[in-house]
């Protein structure tokens, strides 16, 4: 879980990719089907939030040419961790 901090209060929200989930006590949030943005209903100064992180074999990684890439060496660096 990642704590979000604002010095004043705001009507938006900053998240990474793989965000699965929001949390701030007492607050709810939209979601623009356009956009996709998550915008808080009302300011906020604070909130919580819940990320998935990826793993990756940083080795292989490194060591990939990356002028001759396939779709299956994208597939295999992905180690799923769920």
């Amino acid at each position: 879980m990642l704590d979000i901090q604002f010095d004043s209060a705001n009507n938006y929200l900053v998240y990474p990719y793989g965000t699965e989930m929001f949390t701030k006590e007492g607050a709810t949030f939209s979601l623009s089907d356009e956009t996709e943005k998550v915008t808080p209903n009302a300011a906020i100064r604070d909130y919580s939030l819940t990320a998935f992180e990826p793993v990756y074999d940083i080795k292989r990684m490194k060591e990939a040419n990356f002028n001759s890439l396939s779709e299956t060496f994208f597939k295999s660096l992905y180690k799923s961790s769920r």
